[in-house]
């Protein structure tokens, strides 16, 4: 895995929408913004999934 990832590559390594990758941030998912481009943390993800008893991608 990837440090960061674009909002495609994180839809499609959890096999989730974009709906809920937004769902996800209005829920306090850390993103980094780029210009136009919005990147995923793989720590802020473990992070963030952990919080809410997904697990992680460790």
């Amino acid at each position: 895995m990837k440090d960061y990832m674009t909002i495609e590559e994180t839809c499609d390594y959890f096999k989730v929408s974009a709906n809920t990758l937004k769902s996800w941030r209005e829920k306090g998912l850390t993103i980094i913004k780029i210009g136009n481009k919005i990147l995923f943390s793989a720590q802020d993800l473990n992070d963030f999934l952990d919080q809410f008893k997904f697990g992680g991608i460790r």
